[in-house]
């Protein structure tokens, strides 16, 4: 596979991606439940953070 069709492939990805967190992030974030999203939020991206971390430890790659 061609370089271009794996870069537009992870811009779709990608794409995807943000659209789906953002729309739960509108739809869990109202007035009652602010304190809820952002520790949801910030346990995801932390959760990403150590799984990135144990995943170089283990398979030795650096990026």
């Amino acid at each position: 596979m061609s370089p271009s069709f794996s870069i537009c492939f992870y811009a779709l990805a990608v794409g995807s991606l943000l659209y789906v967190v953002l729309s739960l992030t509108v739809l869990w974030y109202t007035a009652t439940r602010r304190v809820q999203a952002a520790a949801g939020m910030f346990a995801g991206i932390s959760l990403m953070y150590v799984t990135a971390m144990v995943l170089t430890l283990v398979g030795g790659v650096r990026s």
